[in-house]
């Protein structure tokens, strides 16, 4: 389409939204005509030079995600890798992603710089061989695109390999023996404070329900049933959800009857008689005192993630990106979704503390000026914001963009054609937790976040193509809506602020996980409808997900064959001059709906 007949086209859909009466924006689609039409929200999807140009020339990016771990049977030899992709090219999909380097930090393919990954969970991969050539050339028989997917800042896996006990499992990863390299949690304990007085307080274990074994810490339970034990010095509060003591729980007490949301403060010994110094119908007040793990010592953080402010771990997956991009003809190369912090939490090593100091020009009050962990009285932790706590998501998402950039640079300097994409998980109102902003430093979102400093963070000009993960049970937007469910937890609503925030610096592909559809192939119709009626195509995940029950929806869905957007020369430039010219002539798009997204980061 020439670059005046997309401006044409999108000023008549800026035009149609402000007919009065408007017109009704929830129509019946079938961009994919040979599966059931669905109802989507046409205006909200036909906005961007991407999303008109696309569908202007029939292209949709069809994408199959090939984990490592889980397809060690799959791609264990070149005749089933050839047969893969033939069967892939027949069912009509035009990209595939292979996941070369898996959160446990060793690679399917025989590395300078790290182990090969030849066992998971029971499946084993033969040593030496390595797989990329064959499926190179297999793509390149089948006219499929070919990426690599790479987790940066993940270096092990805590349940990795299987021990003596049957379900049992234990770490393992390159990334446990680099115990300074590890990225550095802020965590908390919660202690009580005294009546009337913020100079006496007393330990309170952290975990709900734990058994009362010492007089060293109180104890907080959430149910009432695991007070089995009550000795003679046993004292105990009951605590209404706001903090308030209504109630006292003696040794001998039977039954306890404790209100819902209501918390017993348990106590032996000297955990006890401090208890006791509390009156019925007054107030307890909780603290907390900082306390700074490593990622191997947390115990529900399943993905080793290392740390993004250490320069070893940035060399250490730039010469990865350098090994990759000079052994290997690929077309991309993508960071799945560990190019991120671990948590709102991570990293509050010396290393970040020294950097953000340098970044404000100031010495900062560890961690309190950033945020401090506050505890509710059932024991759920919050923070409270410091002075600097918007510029901390700054400087954290500016680390990610920064080493992105060096990535990109090291790409084109190895593999010039190769373009450069990233997987993240649609819901970008949660991702400032992580560190990852994934939007044009040009979007205008409703975010309270999105600071002027923030969005000049965002890496979406460094793309060519960005996966989202809508990872949704629910396709649309109207399914949410006659279920009386959250209407932005939905295929379509992921793939709308994805496409939207994006705001055409390169493609947006929205991703579906087939094992969100188990038995349930007509969801799985109308996710696929969903995903790319509000994108630029579909990736799905995963090839290990029972595909072999859905491949009859699949060939259905591509029967008509597309190129992906991504494939074609030149493409991805016309857009971003036409979102240019848009921009100079003044063009405002609709503002952005902000949905209650929820949050779904993978693990």
């Amino acid at each position: 389409m020439p670059l005046g007949s997309v401006i044409a086209s999108l000023l008549l859909a800026q035009d149609a939204l402000s007919i009065r009466p408007p017109i009704n924006r929830f129509q019946v689609q079938a961009p994919l005509p040979f599966l059931q039409s669905v109802v989507l929200d046409v205006p909200s999807h036909s906005i961007g030079v991407a999303q008109t140009l696309a569908r202007s020339r029939g292209l949709q990016g069809r994408t199959i995600w090939i984990d490592g771990t889980a397809n060690m049977e799959r791609v264990d030899s070149n005749e089933k890798i050839e047969a893969l992709f033939a069967k892939l090219a027949r069912v009509g999909f035009n990209t595939v992603v292979f996941d070369v380097k898996p959160i446990v930090g060793k690679t399917m393919y025989p590395s300078a710089l790290a182990e090969q990954l030849t066992y998971w969970r029971g499946r084993r991969f033969p040593k030496g061989m390595d797989p990329i050539p064959a499926m190179l050339v297999a793509a390149r028989k089948q006219g499929l695109s070919f990426m690599v997917s790479l987790n940066a800042f993940s270096e092990g896996h805590r349940t990795a390999l299987e021990t003596d006990k049957p379900n049992e499992f234990r770490p393992d990863g390159p990334g446990y023996a680099k115990t300074d390299q590890q990225t550095v949690f802020y965590d908390a304990e919660p202690f009580l404070y005294a009546p009337m007085s913020l100079d006496e307080k007393f330990r309170v274990h952290p975990t709900l329900n734990a058994p009362l074994a010492d007089g060293d810490r109180i104890r907080v339970f959430s149910d009432a049933k695991r007070l089995t034990e009550r000795p003679s010095d046993f004292y105990g509060l009951v605590v209404d959800p706001q903090g308030k003591i209504t109630g006292i729980v003696h040794p001998d007490q039977e039954p306890i009857n404790l209100p819902a949301r209501a918390s017993v403060y348990a106590g032996i010994g000297n955990a006890g008689a401090f208890l006791k110094r509390f009156a019925l119908g007054g107030r307890i007040r909780l603290g907390s005192t900082p306390r700074f793990l490593r990622s191997a010592d947390l115990p529900n953080q399943i993905p080793l993630m290392m740390n993004p402010h250490d320069r070893r771990n940035a060399d250490h997956m730039l010469a990865f990106v350098k090994e990759i991009a000079e052994r290997y003809d690929i077309d991309a190369l993508l960071f799945d979704d560990r190019l991120r912090y671990g948590n709102k939490h991570a990293d509050f090593s010396q290393k970040a503390k020294a950097e953000f100091e340098t970044f404000v020009g100031e010495t900062v009050r560890w961690p309190d000026d950033i945020f401090t962990v506050t505890f509710a009285p059932n024991l759920g932790k919050g923070i409270r914001p410091g002075r600097f706590y918007d510029s901390w998501s700054a400087f954290r998402a500016l680390t990610v963009r920064n080493f992105l950039a060096e990535a990109r640079a090291a790409l084109r300097t190895h593999r010039p054609s190769a373009m450069l994409g990233v997987y993240a998980g649609s819901a970008y109102g949660d991702y400032e937790r992580f560190g990852s902003n994934w939007a044009s430093t040009k979007f205008d979102g409703g975010f309270p976040y999105l600071t002027h400093a923030y969005r000049k963070t965002g890496f979406a000009p460094l793309l060519d193509v960005l996966f989202t993960g809508t990872y949704y049970r629910v396709p649309t937007i109207v399914d949410a809506m006659e279920a009386a469910l959250p209407d932005g937890r939905t295929v379509e609503a992921g793939a709308y602020l994805a496409n939207r925030a994006v705001r055409d610096e390169c493609w947006t592909y929205a991703s579906i996980m087939l094992a969100d559809f188990f038995g349930d192939r007509d969801g799985l119709e109308r996710a696929l409808q969903a995903a790319v009626g509000s994108s630029q195509g579909v990736m799905i995940f995963d090839l290990s997900h029972r595909i072999d029950e859905v491949w009859d929806i699949l060939e259905r869905a591509f029967k008509v064959p597309a190129r992906p957007p991504h494939a074609i020369p030149g493409l991805l430039q016309q857009v971003h001059r036409t979102r240019q010219s848009l921009d100079r002539s003044g063009f405002k798009e609709p503002p952005v709906t902000v949905f209650d997204f929820g949050r779904e980061v993978g693990f």
